[in-house]
């Protein structure tokens, strides 16, 4: 724990440099916050949305297709009436990972807006410009989303029931590529490292995520609610039943404002997972929840409901390969030349 208590420090240290907190008392219409706080990571794991120590084996690839649904993930209090941003929010993230050495793995996430609706930043929109200027569009590209992650402990080298702990670090990075006007992206880059402590004992497997998000340019506020530099933290433990083929998951994620710890948003989720095939290569899981916090978490949304299949090649001790019996030296005879 005194591992995460350093990190965590070195973290607020860190924020604290860039200084870039927006204004509580600037008005604006929202450009640049992201309505999507979940923010995954590639790669295999024993748990639907919280970080493991994990990775893929050398030279694997690891693939995993999320369909994400969640129920209003932002909104304003207007006199008379609430108005909600983003109402209703249907997403897919596409995730890539790559392993390298046994030990490091680079991965990426595409995120995109199927689909979503809601009033947009048209109550907060400039006097006299048009209600269509901040009408929300239906579809949008999310921010890409880069990871290097590197395993100090644990490994597939191990039989699952004998890992014990794992300890992993991951450096993120989103790219601004995503649609600002749309809630779908950041208005610049941010980096996201996260500290893994996972432990497997038999039939369980618990872990605990502790990391930030640290913007090199701040969003407009919306309304009067703005997002900084933010502390993250992610809680999950998950059994495995029957042959290990059947996965039944409890999870949290936190999130929180840096700037004074004033605001802060925990969204609770349960998950069924399935394990179709003998070499685990392939997961499915199905996650639901809803989320509780105090003041406004711009993101955090009331429902959430996560449908994901992934692919995950994972190698046994019966993979590795045979070692070749040490050979007998040669006798004198042997090396004699042939008469």
């Amino acid at each position: 724990m005194r591992l995460a208590s350093h990190f965590a420090a070195t973290l607020l240290g860190v924020s604290l440099l860039f200084n870039m907190t927006a204004s509580a008392q600037e008005i604006g219409t929202g450009e640049g916050v992201d309505a999507e706080i979940l923010w995954l990571s590639p790669g295999p794991s024993n748990f639907a949305t919280v970080s493991s120590s994990d990775i893929a084996s050398h030279k694997d690839v690891a693939f995993s297709g999320i369909l994400g649904y969640k129920y209003r993930p932002i909104g304003l209090a207007t006199p008379g009436k609430d108005s909600w941003v983003v109402r209703h929010a249907l997403s897919a993230n596409f995730l890539w990972a790559f392993g390298l050495m046994d030990w490091i793995q680079l991965g990426l996430d595409l995120p995109i807006v199927i689909f979503q609706n809601g009033d947009g930043a048209q109550k907060v929109r400039p006097a006299g410009t048009p209600v269509a200027d901040y009408a929300l569009a239906s579809s949008a590209l999310g921010d890409l989303k880069l990871h290097v992650k590197a395993r100090f402990l644990g490994g597939f080298a191990e039989l699952p029931d004998r890992r014990g702990l794992g300890l992993a670090l991951d450096l993120g990075l989103a790219v601004p590529t995503g649609d600002e006007l749309a809630f779908a992206g950041d208005a610049g880059a941010v980096l996201f490292p996260s500290l893994i402590v996972d432990y497997h004992l038999c039939k369980f497997s618990a872990a605990i995520n502790v990391g930030g998000r640290l913007r090199f340019s701040h969003s407009d506020p919306l309304a009067d609610t703005s997002v900084g530099h933010q502390g993250t933290a992610g809680i999950a433990v998950t059994g495995h039943y029957l042959d290990r083929r059947f996965l039944i998951t409890g999870e949290a994620i936190a999130l929180a404002e840096l700037d004074g710890f004033e605001r802060l948003g925990v969204e609770l989720r349960g998950g069924l997972g399935y394990v179709p095939d003998g070499p685990k290569a392939v997961t499915i899981w199905l996650t639901g929840g809803t989320s509780v916090g105090t003041g406004d978490v711009l993101g955090m949304p009331a429902i959430r409901a996560l449908l994901s299949l992934s692919y995950s090649p994972r190698r046994s001790p019966e993979d590795e390969p045979a070692q070749d019996d040490e050979e007998e030296p040669l006798t004198m005879e042997e090396l004699a030349p042939p008469t």
